[in-house]
């Protein structure tokens, strides 16, 4: 399954020339494609437009990112958080 940044990188694009294109920064982007940040009804369809595929591959690639993504809580955090629960 193809991810956010696999369809960017077909198209040839750097993420900073993407990034413009779409109106976010940078970095915005680079959290898309890692899964960190979810995309807007808005912006993926304008991904779409810019990638030249349908909304729907921008969806799955979107989702490929996610389960790609490392976790946002690390395990030492996680037990930190269940501990100070008790």
């Amino acid at each position: 399954m193809d991810t956010l940044r696999d369809l960017r990188v077909r198209r040839g694009l750097t993420q900073e020339a993407l990034a413009e294109q779409l109106g976010v920064v940078r970095s915005a982007l680079s959290q898309y494609e890692t899964g960190k940040r979810n995309l807007s009804i808005r912006q993926a369809r304008r991904l779409a437009e810019i990638l030249g595929c349908t909304i729907e591959d921008v969806v799955a690639a979107a989702e490929a990112s996610l389960r790609t993504a490392p976790s946002n809580v690390s395990y030492r955090r996680a037990k930190r958080m269940h501990t100070q629960r008790r």
